[in-house]
């Protein structure tokens, strides 16, 4: 596997189109730690999160963890931001 995985994990990667826009209040509820914002930076929660450019995340979880991506999933509906599983399986 090539990237930023080093271990077996599920990845979720999420981008936001307006780079001014902030999370959804929920998506921060759902990972439990406020949202990385610059580039370079990550969060450790419930998942790790690392922002791999002003409008680029990864979000790293356990490969059980399946129910909290798409709690992420639904938290960014209506919003900015968008999610793609990007996970091998």
């Amino acid at each position: 596997m090539h990237g930023w995985c080093v271990r077996a994990l599920r990845h979720l990667a999420c981008a936001a189109w307006d780079i001014s826009k902030n999370p959804p209040a929920r998506a921060e509820e759902v990972v439990g730690v406020p949202w990385p914002s610059g580039t370079g930076t990550f969060a450790r929660g419930h998942a790790d999160i690392i922002s791999a450019g002003p409008t680029n995340w990864l979000v790293l979880t356990e490969s059980g963890a399946p129910s909290l991506l798409q709690r992420l999933s639904e938290a960014f509906e209506g919003s900015a931001f968008r999610d793609t599983d990007a996970s091998s399986g």
